[in-house]
C-alpha cells in the first residue's frame, strides 16, 4: 500500500471518529461525574489541587486539561463576541474537547503500534475496530478520566516496548520517554499505578532466566531511574503541593493506612515524597472501595449488592457491551495466534499487549468490589484491537491451519463482520453509553442485566424533559406505587440508587418504552395495582 493511500485511509477513519463523537454530545447532558472532575480541573488550573470535596476523591490534574479548553474557549468567544459572554459562561461542556482531541491521539497510537507490530493493512484494521468501539466512543465525549486513562495506558506500554525493543540498558531517549510516560500516566487515573507491576511481571518473563549479580544490578538501576522520574513528574503535576508532608501529618480515612500507621510507628515521622493530594487520593480511593460511599450498590442480572461486588462483573460487561463482531474479532485472532504461534515472538512484542489485559481482567473482576461501569476496564480495548491486528499481518491469508482455503472465503466473512460491526454501533446513534449488542434482543431489557454507568450516567436529562413536555399526563418517578403512564430512571428502577423505591416496579412489571435508553416508560392501569396489592397482602 502506498504511503498516500495509507494516509487517506487514516485520516479517513479520524474523521469518522471525530464526526460521530461531535455530531452524537449535541443533545446530552453532562453526566453524573463531569461536574466535579471539570472543578477539580479548574483547582489545578489555579495552582491549588488541594481535594476539598467529597467527590474530588480520584480526581488527578489531567482533568485541567477540561478546564482549560473550557477557559480557551470562552476567552476566544468573548473577543468575538463580548455582547453574548453570558450565554457561555456555564457552559462547561465545551471542555469536552480536549477528551475528543485526546481520543484521536489515542487512535493515532492504536494505529501506529499495530503498523509497526504487524503491517499496514493491520494497522488500520485496528483503527477500524477502535474508531467503531460504542465504548470509545462513548468516553471520548466526556469530561472524565476514563479516556485519559486509556490513552495513557496504551502510551506507556507502547514506549516501553520501544525501549525493550532497543536492547539498552543505559540511560538513553527511549528510556527516559518511557518512564515519562509512566510518570505521566499517573496523573490521570489511580488505575495507571498498576502499570507499576504490570512491567515488572514483563521484565520477568523477559528475563526468564534467573538473575545474576549483573542483571539484578541493572534491574535495579532501571527500576530506581523509572521510579525518581516518576516522582519528579507526579510533583510537577500537582506542583509540588505539600510534597515531603509527614506520613503522621495526613488525615487518614482508610483502615489499610490507619493500620500501617499504628503498626509502624516510626512511618509517621518519615516525609512523603509525594503531593499531599496524591497521597491522600489513594487513601480514599481504599476508603471508598465499597459500594454506596461514593457511588450507588451494585447491580448485576437484578441482583442489588450494598457490601460486596460481583465476582467476574467485568467479563459479563464485556460480553453484552462489546460489538458481537469485534468479540469474533479478538478469539479469532487469539485463535490464529495460538496455531501460529512459532510466527510470533511473544517476549518481545504481544507480552506488552497481553499482560496488562490478563492483570486489570484479573484484578477488577476479582479483587475489587466497586463495579458501577464497565468504563473501569476501557484501558484494554486498545491493546486488544491492537493484538487484533495479527489478522491482516502480511502473508497470514496464506498461512496454514485456517478452516477457510482461500482468501476470498476469509475476507467475504471479514467484510460482513466489519459491516455488522458499523450497523450495530450506529444503530444506537447518539447514545453509547447506553450501548448494549444484539445478545440483548429487546433493549429496553437491558436494565435486567446492566444499571448504572453502563446505561444511564445522566447524559439523557435532554430527552427526558422533551418527553415530558409531550406527555403531560406521564408521572415521573412516583414516591409510591401508582397508576398511569409512569418514567422511571434505570439508575432507580435498578436499585443501585434507592433499593427499595421502586421494587415494586421492577419486580411486577415490564417497560412499554424507553426514553434514550436511559428511562424507562411504564403503564399500570388500576388492575395491575389492585392485582399487586392482592398479591402483597397473600404474601
Amino acid at each position: 500500500m502506498s504511503i498516500r493511500k495509507r494516509n487517506i485511509i487514516f485520516c479517513f477513519f479520524i474523521l469518522i471518529l471525530l464526526s460521530i463523537e461531535v455530531l452524537s454530545i449535541q443533545k446530552n447532558t453532562l453526566t453524573f461525574d463531569e461536574i466535579w472532575h471539570f472543578s477539580y480541573g479548574v483547582k489545578v488550573l489555579e495552582l491549588n489541587p488541594s481535594r476539598i470535596l467529597l467527590y474530588h476523591d480520584t480526581a488527578l490534574p489531567f482533568s485541567c486539561l477540561n478546564a482549560a479548553f473550557y477557559k480557551t474557549y470562552c476567552f476566544i468567544y468573548r473577543l468575538l463576541n463580548p455582547k453574548n459572554y453570558s450565554n457561555v459562561i456555564n457552559r462547561i461542556e465545551q471542555g469536552k474537547i480536549a477528551t475528543i482531541i485526546l481520543s484521536l491521539i489515542l487512535g493515532a497510537v492504536v494505529f501506529i503500534w499495530s503498523e509497526k507490530l504487524y503491517g499496514t493493512k493491520s494497522g488500520l484494521f485496528s483503527l477500524f475496530l477502535f474508531v467503531f468501539c460504542p465504548n470509545i466512543i462513548a468516553h471520548s465525549r466526556l469530561i472524565t478520566s476514563d479516556l485519559f486513562v486509556a490513552l495513557m495506558v496504551t502510551v506507556s506500554l507502547y514506549s516501553f516496548w520501544q525501549y525493550r525493543d532497543q536492547g539498552s540498558q543505559q540511560i538513553t531517549l527511549p528510556k527516559f520517554k518511557s518512564a515519562f510516560y509512566l510518570g505521566l500516566s499517573q496523573l490521570t487515573k489511580y488505575s495507571s499505578l498498576f502499570l507499576y507491576p504490570i512491567f515488572i511481571i514483563i521484565l520477568l518473563i523477559q528475563e526468564n532466566k534467573a538473575l545474576n549479580s549483573n542483571k539484578l544490578k541493572s534491574f535495579l538501576k532501571t527500576s530506581f531511574f523509572y521510579l525518581l522520574i516518576s516522582l519528579i513528574v507526579i510533583n510537577i503535576g500537582f506542583f509540588f503541593y505539600q510534597s515531603f508532608t509527614f506520613f503522621g501529618n495526613y488525615q487518614l480515612k482508610s483502615a489499610l493506612f490507619k493500620n500501617l500507621s499504628n503498626s509502624v510507628p516510626l512511618l509517621k515521622y518519615i516525609p512523603v515524597p509525594l503531593p499531599y493530594p496524591y497521597l491522600q487520593g489513594i487513601d480514599l480511593l481504599i476508603a471508598h472501595s465499597k459500594p454506596g460511599i461514593t457511588c450507588g450498590n451494585n447491580y448485576l442480572f437484578g441482583e442489588i449488592r450494598s457490601d460486596k461486588g460481583f465476582m467476574g462483573y467485568f467479563f459479563v460487561c464485556f460480553l453484552f457491551k462489546v460489538p458481537i463482531s469485534t468479540q469474533i474479532f479478538i478469539i479469532w485472532a487469539l485463535i490464529f495466534y495460538l496455531k501460529n504461534i512459532n510466527q510470533f515472538n511473544f517476549k518481545k512484542n504481544e507480552i506488552f499487549l497481553i499482560i496488562p489485559v490478563i492483570f486489570y481482567n484479573i484484578y477488577f473482576n476479582f479483587f475489587t468490589d466497586k463495579q458501577i461501569g464497565f468504563r473501569y476496564i476501557l484501558m484494554t480495548l486498545p491493546l486488544l484491537y491492537i493484538f487484533c491486528g495479527i489478522l491482516l499481518k502480511g502473508g497470514i491469508i496464506r498461512a496454514q491451519g485456517w478452516d477457510i482455503p482461500k482468501w476470498g472465503g476469509k475476507k467475504v466473512i471479514m467484510l460482513c463482520l466489519c459491516l455488522y460491526l458499523v450497523i450495530s454501533v450506529l444503530s444506537y446513534f447518539p447514545h453509547y453509553i447506553s450501548y448494549f449488542n444484539e445478545l440483548v434482543y429487546d433493549r429496553k431489557m437491558a436494565y435486567k442485566i446492566l444499571s448504572d454507568s453502563n446505561i444511564n450516567w445522566g447524559q439523557s436529562c435532554w430527552y427526558l424533559i422533551e418527553y415530558l413536555k409531550t406527555h403531560p399526563d406521564a408521572v415521573f418517578e412516583p414516591e409510591k406505587p401508582t397508576t398511569g403512564h409512569i418514567v422511571v430512571s434505570i439508575i432507580k428502577l435498578t436499585g443501585v440508587a434507592e433499593s427499595e423505591r421502586f421494587k415494586w416496579l421492577r419486580e411486577n412489571f415490564k417497560p412499554v418504552d424507553h426514553i434514550a435508553y436511559s428511562y424507562l416508560v411504564f403503564d399500570i392501569s388500576d388492575t395491575d395495582l389492585k392485582d399487586l396489592k392482592i398479591q402483597r397482602l397473600k404474601d
